[in-house]
């Protein structure tokens, strides 16, 4: 079967996909080309990543520090994706508060 335009557009720009039409096609590619790796992670991930900015300024290595641990984990399908965020959101919002206040 022909993929669609936004499969094709998905596949050619290697990106995880948004749109209900391309997450099957990117799930069942994944899949097959890295069997286990969980690739839905990505696309549950969508809903709700975080913004790039929270780990490129002023506290971004301890933030980092938490969220790169708790991604490897969601990835690895052994937490959930919101199940991860809730865990660690009093952490990085307590680093963001701390920030603010200096």
């Amino acid at each position: 079967m022909r993929p669609t335009a936004p499969c094709s557009f998905t596949r050619a720009e290697n990106r995880t996909p948004v749109l209900r039409a391309t997450v099957r096609d990117y799930l069942e590619r994944w899949n097959e080309l890295a069997p286990g790796c969980n690739p839905q992670v990505f696309t549950d991930a969508v809903n709700v990543l975080w913004k790039w900015r929270l780990v490129s300024g002023y506290g971004g290595t301890q933030i980092s520090q938490i969220i790169t641990p708790m991604w490897y984990k969601m990835r690895a399908g052994s937490i959930g994706i919101m199940e991860g965020v809730l865990q660690i959101t009093p952490q990085i919002q307590a680093i963001l508060d701390d920030l603010h206040k200096k």
